[in-house]
């Protein structure tokens, strides 16, 4: 296994499988960095299909106990080793190319939703904009009506 830097944190590559050990908390920053190149170009509607088992090490490179399986936010898609005493993942790098992906899917879902949400914020702020106009006009009309 070979240390490598990077701007997240410490990563052990090994030479023989390309795969990786990823301390668990840093995870989120590796898959932000990977899917900023991705966002505008996934779409997010496009099924992706689940990749086949690799990466399965039986022991914890780091305390030698069994590792348990895991799948990627329970879509079905990557399933990779864990080590939870350790808090370690074992990926292989198409593994996390794929969690990539999956990240800057859930990113343009987010901008979508964000997008509508605002819309309709604007379309509700309107109404309710046109209803005080309203009942203010009425209110006038209403204190003129009576004052005569």
């Amino acid at each position: 296994m070979d240390g490598v830097q990077t701007g997240e944190g410490r990563l052990e590559v090994c030479r023989a499988c390309s795969c990786m050990l990823v301390p668990q908390r840093l995870l989120a920053r590796l898959l932000e960095r990977a899917s900023r190149r991705l966002r505008g170009k996934v779409d997010p509607n496009v099924p992706i299909e689940p990749l086949p088992a690799i990466a399965e090490h039986p022991g914890c490179p780091a305390c030698h106990r069994s590792m348990s399986r895991d799948d990627y936010c329970q879509a079905g898609v990557v399933r990779f080793s864990r080590c939870d005493r350790c808090e370690l993942l074992w990926l292989h790098t198409e593994q996390l190319a794929v969690m990539s992906v999956m990240w800057a899917r859930m990113d343009g879902r987010l901008e979508a939703l964000q997008a509508a949400d605002r819309a309709m914020l604007a379309e509700v702020s309107s109404y309710v904009d046109c209803v005080l106009w309203g009942r203010a006009v009425s209110d006038l009309m209403f204190d003129e009506y009576w004052m005569v």
